[in-house]
């Protein structure tokens, strides 16, 4: 059977002769073998419980409005209220900018109201599954290029979790250069990273802000520490002042006393860095990680990009728990040695 005359639903491209296509078996609705790859399910899937039919769909869909003058009947695209982008007649999105177009009476840029199993109307974009209601390429063209030879399908079978927003970081760093600050990796550095499967920055990061943690609270609780500081204490309070070439000068003694609240500062240099660079770095993961599949593998690619990439949540837990139990063991000697009030 020919479906030359469809698009398929996913990536909204017109069908051509000889096109790997696979038809659902319960709307009859064509993909693109790719395309339905990357959705693991039927694009119309949320639609199947209200017996939505491909065919019926089309043949609804597809009539054309009559002209004011009674002559033949002619099919209009929708015009992207956001972008103004002209896209074709019945298209889900902008093929620009990813913007929800007018669908079934509701307003352009909204996205439309689903039913869930009790028939209350779920203004939010989810269907009854929880399955959200969105292009999972946000927007982007399937065979568009993120860099020379990776493919926006090729990424986002990689990235797994988050597509739509890292499909659009990797974008903008390529388009205009600019990223976007990443406050997981600010609140979480080290351990966003390994939650990403970057292990060796991530495993980095992380045993560096524990050394800093547990040489700070093992210098608060030296002797030296303590003496210094109390002599500091006691300089001020008879009058004195710290400032260089009055008083007392500034010696090694004073960098051991404020030593602690520099490892303190380095932690939080750290946190900033990550928040700014994360992105970035996660987009060069991704192009080596997939450049190197492509060229070693010649079967299944799909398969091994989704075990490549992904998330690994059992080590960002694992060391993340690791990380707190750290913190709190310091803070806990710190609070029994009387340093910490």
């Amino acid at each position: 059977m020919e479906f030359t005359q469809y698009k398929c639903p996913v990536c909204n491209k017109s069908f051509e002769k000889g096109d790997d296509i696979v038809v659902c078996p319960e709307c009859g609705a064509p993909h693109h073998r790719s395309c339905y790859e990357l959705e693991n399910k039927c694009f119309y899937e949320a639609e199947h419980a209200e017996g939505f039919s491909f065919e019926q769909e089309q043949k609804s869909g597809g009539e054309a409005e009559e002209n004011s003058d009674g002559g033949e009947k002619a099919s209009v695209g929708t015009r992207c209220p956001r972008c103004g982008t002209d896209n074709e007649p019945g298209a889900l999105f902008c093929n620009h900018c990813g913007l929800p177009l007018m669908q079934n009476g509701a307003e352009a840029g909204e996205a439309p109201e689903r039913e869930d199993q009790t028939g209350r109307a779920n203004p939010f974009g989810f269907d009854s599954s929880q399955n959200p209601f969105f292009d999972p390429m946000a927007g982007l063209k399937p065979d568009e290029e993120l860099s020379p030879g990776i493919k926006v399908s090729e990424t986002a079978k990689f990235v797994g979790k988050r597509t739509q927003y890292f499909l659009l970081v990797f974008k903008r760093i390529k388009d205009f250069g600019r990223s976007r600050f990443n406050f997981a990796s600010f609140l979480l550095p080290g351990v966003y990273l390994l939650y990403r499967k970057m292990t060796v920055p991530g495993l980095i990061i992380s045993l560096l802000l524990i050394a800093c943690n547990i040489l700070s609270a093992y210098i608060y609780m030296t002797p030296a520490w303590s003496t210094c500081y109390n002599d500091l204490l006691s300089y001020v309070r008879s009058g004195g002042t710290l400032s260089i070439g009055s008083g007392i000068e500034l010696t090694a003694e004073m960098m051991f006393v404020y030593l602690p609240v520099m490892l303190t500062g380095i932690r939080y240099v750290f946190m900033i860095l990550c928040g700014l660079l994360t992105n970035r770095f996660y987009f060069r993961h991704c192009r080596k990680k997939i450049e190197t599949i492509k060229n070693e593998e010649k079967e299944n690619i799909n398969e091994k990009l989704e075990r490549a990439g992904g998330v690994n949540l059992g080590l960002a837990i694992s060391l993340g728990a690791a990380t707190l139990i750290v913190g709190y063991v310091c803070n806990f000697m710190l609070m029994q040695s009387g340093i910490l009030f």
